[in-house]
């Protein structure tokens, strides 16, 4: 017997199995839920920005946290390591406020924040923080420009903008 969600599912179950059975909770998917993530990259030439040719850099941990209701960072809600090309995702987001972090590995450091105009194709993480800035997510929203360029100072010079004379 093959049951869809309904009201009377619980009713149906107990009837099949006579008064032994327990009631049960059942919930449906979520729905209108949001999401949030894109792709970490080997900035080769450590301009902020997403070139052609910049390959994806994998097991990048990325954490999201919530965002409290005066703007601090609130509890840390998932933890992600990018994939083979430098995606992750967080899915299944309630609509709300939030933050990603970016850990750059060892032997790296964070490209400069927003270095282009384009936010698909720019830095987002705070190189100071790992911090992105905040997101804010309605229902059914997915957001797909939050990425973060990691620099090799041993091959590339970092300058940062606030050292520029």
């Amino acid at each position: 017997m093959t049951y869809s969600y309904s009201a009377n599912l619980v009713t149906a179950l107990q009837a099949s199995k006579g008064a032994m059975c327990a009631p049960i909770n059942v919930c449906p998917p979520q729905t209108n839920t949001a999401s949030l993530g894109n792709r970490v990259w080997i900035d080769a030439n450590g301009n902020g920005i997403q070139d052609a040719g910049e390959a994806g850099r994998a097991g990048v941990r990325v954490e999201l946290y919530a965002v409290n209701g005066n703007n601090t960072v609130g509890a840390l809600l998932g933890v992600q390591r990018t994939d083979a090309h430098g995606n992750y995702s967080f899915n299944n987001l309630r609509p709300g406020s939030y933050t990603v972090k970016f850990v750059a590995p060892g032997g790296t450091v964070l490209a400069n924040v927003n270095g282009g105009s384009s936010d698909a194709t720019d830095s987002d993480a705070n190189p100071d923080t790992g911090f992105t800035g905040i997101y804010t997510l309605k229902a059914g929203e997915r957001n797909t420009s939050v990425d973060a360029g990691l620099i090799d100072p041993s091959t590339c010079s970092v300058i940062r903008p606030d050292s520029v004379g």
